[in-house]
Protein backbone atom coordinates (compact mmCIF):
# COMPACT_ATOMS: atom_id res chain seq x y z
CA UNK A 1 0.00 0.00 0.00
CA UNK A 2 1.80 3.13 -1.14
CA UNK A 3 1.15 6.82 -1.51
CA UNK A 4 0.65 8.52 -4.83
CA UNK A 5 -0.53 11.79 -6.34
CA UNK A 6 -3.54 13.19 -4.41
CA UNK A 7 -3.56 10.20 -2.14
CA UNK A 8 -2.77 9.80 1.54
CA UNK A 9 -0.90 7.05 3.31
CA UNK A 10 -1.97 6.63 6.93
CA UNK A 11 0.24 4.99 9.51
CA UNK A 12 2.93 2.39 9.29
CA UNK A 13 2.49 -1.34 8.84
CA UNK A 14 1.64 -3.19 12.03
CA UNK A 15 3.75 -6.06 13.39
CA UNK A 16 2.98 -7.86 10.17
CA UNK A 17 4.52 -5.78 7.33
CA UNK A 18 1.70 -6.92 5.08
CA UNK A 19 -1.01 -5.34 7.28
CA UNK A 20 -2.13 -1.74 6.85
CA UNK A 21 -4.79 0.55 8.24
CA UNK A 22 -6.88 3.01 6.24
CA UNK A 23 -9.40 5.63 7.31
CA UNK A 24 -12.73 6.11 5.60
CA UNK A 25 -13.16 9.09 3.27
CA UNK A 26 -9.46 9.04 2.38
CA UNK A 27 -7.74 7.87 -0.81
CA UNK A 28 -5.12 5.13 -1.17
CA UNK A 29 -3.22 3.43 -3.93
CA UNK A 30 -2.68 -0.33 -3.87
CA UNK A 31 0.20 -1.59 -5.98
CA UNK A 32 1.21 -5.24 -6.46
CA UNK A 33 4.30 -6.17 -8.51
CA UNK A 34 5.18 -9.72 -9.51
CA UNK A 35 7.27 -11.87 -11.85
CA UNK A 36 6.19 -15.07 -13.57
CA UNK A 37 7.36 -18.41 -12.21
CA UNK A 38 4.93 -20.43 -14.32
CA UNK A 39 1.86 -19.82 -16.42
CA UNK A 40 -0.80 -21.30 -14.17
CA UNK A 41 -3.69 -18.91 -13.50
CA UNK A 42 -2.20 -16.31 -15.80
CA UNK A 43 -4.01 -14.86 -18.79
CA UNK A 44 -2.34 -14.34 -22.17
CA UNK A 45 -3.13 -10.85 -23.36
CA UNK A 46 -1.18 -9.36 -26.25
CA UNK A 47 2.54 -9.55 -25.70
CA UNK A 48 2.61 -10.84 -22.13
CA UNK A 49 1.10 -13.04 -19.44
CA UNK A 50 -1.02 -11.34 -16.79
CA UNK A 51 -2.35 -12.48 -13.45
CA UNK A 52 -6.14 -12.27 -13.13
CA UNK A 53 -6.85 -9.64 -10.44
CA UNK A 54 -10.63 -9.58 -10.88
CA UNK A 55 -11.03 -11.29 -7.47
CA UNK A 56 -9.22 -8.31 -5.91
CA UNK A 57 -11.98 -5.99 -7.08
CA UNK A 58 -14.61 -8.35 -5.73
CA UNK A 59 -12.91 -8.30 -2.32
CA UNK A 60 -12.35 -4.54 -2.29
CA UNK A 61 -15.77 -3.45 -3.49
CA UNK A 62 -17.61 -3.80 -0.12
CA UNK A 63 -15.14 -1.40 1.51
CA UNK A 64 -13.68 0.80 -1.22
CA UNK A 65 -14.76 2.78 -4.21
CA UNK A 66 -11.96 1.40 -6.36
CA UNK A 67 -10.85 1.58 -9.94
CA UNK A 68 -8.00 -0.03 -11.82
CA UNK A 69 -5.25 2.31 -12.91
CA UNK A 70 -3.11 -0.28 -14.71
CA UNK A 71 -2.76 -4.03 -14.83
CA UNK A 72 0.54 -5.02 -16.35
CA UNK A 73 4.06 -3.92 -17.16
CA UNK A 74 5.18 -6.25 -19.91
CA UNK A 75 6.30 -9.80 -20.65
CA UNK A 76 7.71 -11.74 -17.67
CA UNK A 77 6.60 -9.24 -15.05
CA UNK A 78 3.21 -7.99 -14.03
CA UNK A 79 1.48 -5.58 -11.79
CA UNK A 80 -1.80 -4.35 -10.51
CA UNK A 81 -2.67 -0.85 -9.31
CA UNK A 82 -5.92 0.48 -7.94
CA UNK A 83 -6.73 3.94 -6.59
CA UNK A 84 -9.22 3.46 -3.77
CA UNK A 85 -11.41 5.61 -1.58
CA UNK A 86 -12.18 3.92 1.73
CA UNK A 87 -15.92 4.03 2.32
CA UNK A 88 -16.86 1.35 4.84
CA UNK A 89 -15.36 0.15 8.11
CA UNK A 90 -14.13 -3.43 8.02
CA UNK A 91 -11.24 -5.66 7.00
CA UNK A 92 -10.25 -7.28 3.74
CA UNK A 93 -7.54 -9.85 2.93
CA UNK A 94 -6.01 -9.96 -0.54
CA UNK A 95 -4.14 -13.13 -1.61
CA UNK A 96 -0.89 -12.09 -3.30
CA UNK A 97 0.63 -13.94 -6.26
CA UNK A 98 3.50 -15.17 -4.06
CA UNK A 99 1.12 -16.87 -1.68
CA UNK A 100 1.23 -14.20 1.00
CA UNK A 101 -1.81 -12.25 2.15
CA UNK A 102 -2.15 -8.48 2.32
CA UNK A 103 -4.52 -7.44 5.10
CA UNK A 104 -6.17 -4.02 4.96
CA UNK A 105 -8.11 -2.68 7.95
CA UNK A 106 -10.53 0.13 7.26
CA UNK A 107 -11.45 2.32 10.23
CA UNK A 108 -13.25 5.56 10.83
CA UNK A 109 -11.47 8.47 12.51
CA UNK A 110 -9.84 7.76 15.83
CA UNK A 111 -10.84 9.80 18.88
CA UNK A 112 -8.80 13.00 19.08
CA UNK A 113 -9.97 14.32 22.45
CA UNK A 114 -12.04 13.42 25.48
CA UNK A 115 -13.66 15.69 28.06
CA UNK A 116 -15.69 15.02 31.18
CA UNK A 117 -18.65 17.10 32.28
CA UNK A 118 -16.80 17.76 35.58
CA UNK A 119 -13.16 17.92 36.59
CA UNK A 120 -14.02 18.12 40.29
CA UNK A 121 -17.05 16.58 41.96
CA UNK A 122 -18.34 15.86 45.43
CA UNK A 123 -20.59 13.01 46.47
CA UNK A 124 -21.99 12.15 49.89
CA UNK A 125 -21.00 8.71 51.14
CA UNK A 126 -23.30 5.95 49.81
CA UNK A 127 -24.64 8.34 47.15
CA UNK A 128 -23.90 8.58 43.42
CA UNK A 129 -22.80 11.28 41.01
CA UNK A 130 -22.92 10.82 37.22
CA UNK A 131 -19.94 11.63 35.04
CA UNK A 132 -20.33 11.97 31.27
CA UNK A 133 -17.53 11.63 28.73
CA UNK A 134 -17.60 13.48 25.39
CA UNK A 135 -15.34 11.95 22.75
CA UNK A 136 -14.44 13.95 19.63
CA UNK A 137 -14.61 14.12 16.68
CA UNK A 138 -18.23 13.27 16.06
CA UNK A 139 -17.19 10.96 13.23
CA UNK A 140 -14.99 8.76 15.45
CA UNK A 141 -15.99 5.17 14.81
CA UNK A 142 -15.63 4.03 18.42
CA UNK A 143 -16.44 6.50 21.20
CA UNK A 144 -16.49 3.93 23.97
CA UNK A 145 -14.51 4.64 27.14
CA UNK A 146 -13.22 2.57 30.01
CA UNK A 147 -13.93 4.00 33.48
CA UNK A 148 -11.54 3.42 36.38
CA UNK A 149 -11.06 4.67 39.95
CA UNK A 150 -7.70 5.34 41.57
CA UNK A 151 -9.04 4.01 44.88
CA UNK A 152 -12.13 1.82 44.87
CA UNK A 153 -12.22 1.78 48.66
CA UNK A 154 -13.14 5.49 48.44
CA UNK A 155 -15.18 5.64 45.23
CA UNK A 156 -16.23 3.15 42.59
CA UNK A 157 -17.35 3.86 39.04
CA UNK A 158 -19.43 1.68 36.75
CA UNK A 159 -19.32 1.29 32.97
CA UNK A 160 -21.76 4.19 32.56
CA UNK A 161 -19.71 6.70 34.57
CA UNK A 162 -21.82 6.55 37.75
CA UNK A 163 -19.56 7.20 40.74
CA UNK A 164 -20.55 5.90 44.18
CA UNK A 165 -18.96 7.18 47.39
CA UNK A 166 -17.70 4.38 49.64
CA UNK A 167 -15.77 6.19 52.36
CA UNK A 168 -14.63 9.72 53.07
CA UNK A 169 -11.62 10.71 51.00
CA UNK A 170 -10.56 11.62 47.48
CA UNK A 171 -10.28 9.43 44.40
CA UNK A 172 -9.39 10.17 40.79
CA UNK A 173 -11.93 8.86 38.29
CA UNK A 174 -10.55 8.33 34.78
CA UNK A 175 -12.21 7.78 31.41
CA UNK A 176 -9.97 6.34 28.67
CA UNK A 177 -10.70 6.01 24.94
CA UNK A 178 -9.80 3.00 22.79
CA UNK A 179 -6.63 4.75 21.66
CA UNK A 180 -5.49 5.76 25.14
CA UNK A 181 -6.73 9.34 25.54
CA UNK A 182 -7.70 10.03 29.16
CA UNK A 183 -9.74 12.60 31.05
CA UNK A 184 -9.99 12.70 34.85
CA UNK A 185 -12.23 14.00 37.60
CA UNK A 186 -11.21 14.41 41.23
CA UNK A 187 -14.07 13.11 43.35
CA UNK A 188 -14.37 13.99 47.04
CA UNK A 189 -16.53 11.67 49.12
CA UNK A 190 -18.24 13.55 51.95
CA UNK A 191 -19.72 12.85 55.35
CA UNK A 192 -23.50 12.86 55.32
CA UNK A 193 -23.52 15.65 57.92
CA UNK A 194 -20.72 17.74 56.38
CA UNK A 195 -21.89 18.26 52.81
CA UNK A 196 -22.72 21.98 52.79
CA UNK A 197 -19.63 23.85 51.62
CA UNK A 198 -20.98 27.12 53.04
CA UNK A 199 -20.59 25.91 56.64
CA UNK A 200 -17.62 27.42 58.48
CA UNK A 201 -16.33 23.96 59.41
CA UNK A 202 -16.58 22.38 55.92
CA UNK A 203 -12.95 22.84 54.79
CA UNK A 204 -11.46 22.34 58.28
CA UNK A 205 -13.25 19.01 58.70
CA UNK A 206 -11.88 17.54 55.49
CA UNK A 207 -8.45 19.05 56.13
CA UNK A 208 -8.42 17.33 59.52
CA UNK A 209 -9.52 14.01 58.02
CA UNK A 210 -7.00 14.23 55.16
CA UNK A 211 -4.20 14.94 57.65
CA UNK A 212 -5.19 12.12 60.03
CA UNK A 213 -5.99 14.56 62.81
CA UNK A 214 -9.42 13.03 63.33
CA UNK A 215 -11.84 10.63 61.77
CA UNK A 216 -15.60 10.69 61.89
CA UNK A 217 -17.83 9.46 64.68
CA UNK A 218 -18.86 6.75 62.21
CA UNK A 219 -17.79 5.89 58.65
CA UNK A 220 -20.56 8.17 57.32
CA UNK A 221 -20.77 10.95 59.94
CA UNK A 222 -18.51 13.52 61.55
CA UNK A 223 -21.01 14.97 64.08
CA UNK A 224 -19.77 18.59 63.85
CA UNK A 225 -22.25 19.80 66.49
CA UNK A 226 -21.32 17.24 69.13
CA UNK A 227 -19.31 18.42 72.11
CA UNK A 228 -15.62 17.61 72.11
CA UNK A 229 -13.79 16.34 75.20
CA UNK A 230 -10.46 17.42 76.62
CA UNK A 231 -9.01 14.04 75.71
CA UNK A 232 -10.13 14.47 72.11
CA UNK A 233 -8.77 18.00 71.83
CA UNK A 234 -5.24 17.16 72.97
CA UNK A 235 -5.34 14.11 70.67
CA UNK A 236 -6.22 16.38 67.74
CA UNK A 237 -3.29 18.66 68.57
CA UNK A 238 -0.92 15.74 69.12
CA UNK A 239 -1.74 14.31 65.69
CA UNK A 240 -1.43 17.75 64.10
CA UNK A 241 2.09 17.88 65.57
CA UNK A 242 2.92 14.58 63.89
CA UNK A 243 2.38 12.28 66.89
CA UNK A 244 5.92 12.67 68.26
CA UNK A 245 7.49 10.13 70.60
CA UNK A 246 6.85 10.72 74.30
CA UNK A 247 8.70 9.83 77.46
CA UNK A 248 8.37 10.31 81.18
CA UNK A 249 5.79 9.45 83.80
CA UNK A 250 2.15 10.37 83.56
CA UNK A 251 1.33 12.83 86.38
CA UNK A 252 -2.44 12.49 86.03
CA UNK A 253 -4.20 9.69 87.88
CA UNK A 254 -7.20 9.70 85.53
CA UNK A 255 -5.16 9.08 82.35
CA UNK A 256 -4.51 5.37 82.14
CA UNK A 257 -2.03 3.59 79.90
CA UNK A 258 -3.73 2.12 76.84
CA UNK A 259 -6.21 4.96 76.38
CA UNK A 260 -6.17 6.54 72.92
CA UNK A 261 -5.31 9.92 74.48
CA UNK A 262 -2.50 8.69 76.79
CA UNK A 263 0.46 9.75 74.60
CA UNK A 264 -1.31 12.97 73.62
CA UNK A 265 -1.88 14.03 77.23
CA UNK A 266 1.69 13.17 78.23
CA UNK A 267 3.02 15.12 75.24
CA UNK A 268 0.78 18.09 76.08
CA UNK A 269 1.93 18.08 79.70
CA UNK A 270 5.62 17.77 78.77
CA UNK A 271 5.27 20.72 76.36
CA UNK A 272 3.35 22.94 78.80
CA UNK A 273 0.24 22.87 76.66
CA UNK A 274 -1.85 21.74 79.62
CA UNK A 275 -1.42 21.73 83.37
CA UNK A 276 -4.52 19.62 83.93
CA UNK A 277 -7.62 20.51 85.90
CA UNK A 278 -5.50 19.87 89.02
CA UNK A 279 -2.02 18.61 89.75
CA UNK A 280 -3.25 14.99 89.58
CA UNK A 281 -6.26 15.23 87.28
CA UNK A 282 -6.58 15.94 83.56
CA UNK A 283 -10.33 15.18 83.26
CA UNK A 284 -10.08 13.65 79.76
CA UNK A 285 -13.80 12.95 79.49
CA UNK A 286 -14.96 16.42 80.47
CA UNK A 287 -16.20 18.64 77.68
CA UNK A 288 -13.59 21.10 76.49
CA UNK A 289 -14.57 24.77 76.70
CA UNK A 290 -13.88 27.36 74.06
CA UNK A 291 -11.43 29.08 76.39
CA UNK A 292 -9.53 25.84 77.00
CA UNK A 293 -9.04 24.93 73.36
CA UNK A 294 -7.86 28.42 72.42
CA UNK A 295 -5.43 28.30 75.32
CA UNK A 296 -4.15 24.86 74.26
CA UNK A 297 -3.55 26.21 70.75
CA UNK A 298 -1.82 29.34 72.02
CA UNK A 299 0.54 27.31 74.18
CA UNK A 300 1.13 24.79 71.38
CA UNK A 301 2.35 27.69 69.21
CA UNK A 302 4.66 28.91 72.04
CA UNK A 303 2.42 31.64 73.43
CA UNK A 304 2.79 34.35 70.75
CA UNK A 305 2.27 37.83 72.17
CA UNK A 306 -0.83 39.63 70.86
CA UNK A 307 -0.32 43.24 69.76
CA UNK A 308 -3.52 44.29 71.49
CA UNK A 309 -5.92 42.86 74.03
CA UNK A 310 -9.33 41.59 73.02
CA UNK A 311 -12.45 43.74 73.26
CA UNK A 312 -14.78 40.82 74.07
CA UNK A 313 -16.91 41.83 77.05
CA UNK A 314 -16.83 38.34 78.58
CA UNK A 315 -13.05 37.88 78.55
CA UNK A 316 -11.69 39.35 81.78
CA UNK A 317 -8.21 40.82 81.85
CA UNK A 318 -7.08 38.49 84.62
CA UNK A 319 -8.45 35.26 83.09
CA UNK A 320 -5.96 32.47 82.23
CA UNK A 321 -7.20 32.61 78.65
CA UNK A 322 -7.07 36.42 78.21
CA UNK A 323 -3.91 36.56 76.10
CA UNK A 324 -4.84 33.40 74.23
CA UNK A 325 -8.24 34.75 73.19
CA UNK A 326 -6.69 38.12 72.28
CA UNK A 327 -4.15 36.35 70.06
CA UNK A 328 -6.85 34.15 68.50
CA UNK A 329 -9.11 37.11 67.72
CA UNK A 330 -6.23 39.15 66.30
CA UNK A 331 -5.29 36.28 63.97
CA UNK A 332 -8.84 35.46 62.87
CA UNK A 333 -8.75 32.08 64.56
CA UNK A 334 -12.00 33.05 66.23
CA UNK A 335 -14.51 35.80 65.61
CA UNK A 336 -16.42 35.04 68.79
CA UNK A 337 -20.01 33.96 69.18
CA UNK A 338 -21.12 37.58 68.72
CA UNK A 339 -19.33 40.86 67.93
CA UNK A 340 -18.67 41.47 71.66
CA UNK A 341 -18.87 37.91 73.00
CA UNK A 342 -16.43 35.00 72.98
CA UNK A 343 -18.42 32.71 75.34
CA UNK A 344 -15.31 31.22 76.99
CA UNK A 345 -17.21 28.78 79.18
CA UNK A 346 -19.37 27.32 76.44
CA UNK A 347 -18.52 23.78 75.43
CA UNK A 348 -16.62 23.55 72.17
CA UNK A 349 -18.09 21.48 69.34
CA UNK A 350 -16.17 19.15 67.07
CA UNK A 351 -16.78 21.52 64.16
CA UNK A 352 -15.42 24.48 66.14
CA UNK A 353 -12.44 22.49 67.38
CA UNK A 354 -11.12 21.47 63.98
CA UNK A 355 -11.81 24.99 62.69
CA UNK A 356 -9.72 26.58 65.46
CA UNK A 357 -6.87 24.13 64.77
CA UNK A 358 -7.10 24.59 61.01
CA UNK A 359 -6.96 28.38 61.25
CA UNK A 360 -4.18 28.39 63.82
CA UNK A 361 -1.93 26.01 61.87
CA UNK A 362 -2.72 27.73 58.55
CA UNK A 363 -1.72 31.08 60.05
Amino acid sequence: LSSGNNTEFIGEPSKNPDEYTCEIEKYYKLTVDYTFNDQNNYQNEGDGLYYDFSEYLDLLDPFFDSRIGSSGYGPGVGGFMSVMKAESVGSVQLPLPNGEVLKINIISEKPESIQLNMTNAAVVINNTVKLTATVSPETASDKSVIWTSSDESIATVNSNGAVTGKKVGTAIISATTINGLTATCEVSVLFTDVSDASKFFYNPVYWAVDNDITTGTSPATFSPNEKVTRGQIVSFLYRAAGSPAVSGNMPFDDVKAGKYYYNAVLWAKNNNITTGTSSTQFSPNENCTRAQIVTFLWRYLHEPEPSKMTSFDDVAAGAFYHKAVSWAAENNITTGTAPTKFSPNENCTRGQAVTFIFRAISN
